[in-house]
């Protein structure tokens, strides 16, 4: 009986815990027609990790030292990414900052939901050619069941840090919102991106946001075949579903950690990221007093 009493006192005061520490977003006036209706209420998440990409974003450094994907810096051999660097004049030399990350925060909502805002990069890693990003890499982290990329010209995804994996349970092929001014897409979490970085998407979902990057197009195919490689300048709210996989793949399992279900396919993944994620967003909306 005293075993329960002390069960039942403990978990009252964690949620006594949960709400003196809850926190109530207000999304920025452009996105409210989005929003209208909803309280976004949660608890702060991953706030020492949120402190080190504002260093980061700020300074170019975290703890004061320099960290992959934290800028660019001269080493001490004055060369930069192991090449060398004409503008390297001493060590430690800070070239280039990363762009502003305009993260102002970070929650868990009372369903589970993970919101966060911050800048959209481009990302155009994935199958396909292209050219305008120096930067590319031809593998995207989620892939298909037969192990090929996804085409960042055509799925709408999103990349996440490690950090949010660990801290937020947000999973490889979870669905989000992605809200920017009046617009809402829906995307996939299909890429992992730098520790210290945040707020990254496909062309794709930058061109459903309405921001335009791609710059000319494969006739034949219909790629994208050259961008500007430029951030979305409007805030962006995204709002990931952790677990939602699953519901991607109508509860069959993903065929591992990284690989999609076998019912996932080039020619249905954008469409099922929609369908599904506009769901999870009516759903969010009614939990949040926003009506379906």
């Amino acid at each position: 009986m005293h075993r329960k009493l002390r069960l039942a006192v403990c978990a009252l005061l964690t949620l006594v815990a949960l709400i003196a520490k809850a926190e109530t977003y207000t999304p920025p006036s452009t996105s409210a027609a989005v929003f209208s209706g909803m309280t976004l209420t949660g608890a702060p998440i991953a706030s020492d990790w949120r402190a080190a990409i504002a260093e980061c974003s700020a300074t170019g450094t975290v703890g004061g030292q320099h960290v992959q994907g934290c800028g660019r810096w001269c080493d001490d051999q004055l060369r930069v990414n192991g090449k060398p660097n004409s503008k390297c004049t001493k060590p430690g030399q800070v070239l280039s900052k990363p762009n502003p990350i305009r993260n102002t925060v970070l929650l868990k909502l009372r369903d589970g939901t993970i919101l966060f805002d911050a800048k959209m990069s481009l990302d155009t890693d994935g199958a396909g050619t292209l050219q305008g990003d120096q930067t590319r890499q031809p593998d995207t982290s989620l892939r298909y069941a037969d192990g090929k990329s996804l085409s960042a010209g055509k799925i709408p995804f999103i990349v996440i840090p490690s950090t949010l994996v660990t801290q937020a349970g947000i999973h490889l092929g979870d669905l989000a919102a992605v809200v920017s001014g009046s617009h809402i897409a829906y995307a996939v979490v299909g890429d992992g991106g730098p520790k210290y970085s945040l707020g990254e998407g496909s062309i794709k979902l930058h061109e459903e946001l309405g921001h335009s990057v791609c710059t000319a197009t494969n006739p034949a195919s219909g790629d994208c075949t050259k961008v500007r490689d430029i951030d979305l300048p409007a805030p962006v709210i995204y709002l990931v579903f952790p677990g939602s996989h699953r519901t991607l793949c109508a509860g069959s399992p993903m065929k591992s950690s990284d690989r999609l279900c076998p019912t996932m396919t080039p020619a249905n993944l954008a469409d099922q990221i929609e369908a599904h994620g506009k769901t999870l967003f009516q759903q969010l909306k009614a939990s949040a007093g926003g009506g379906g």
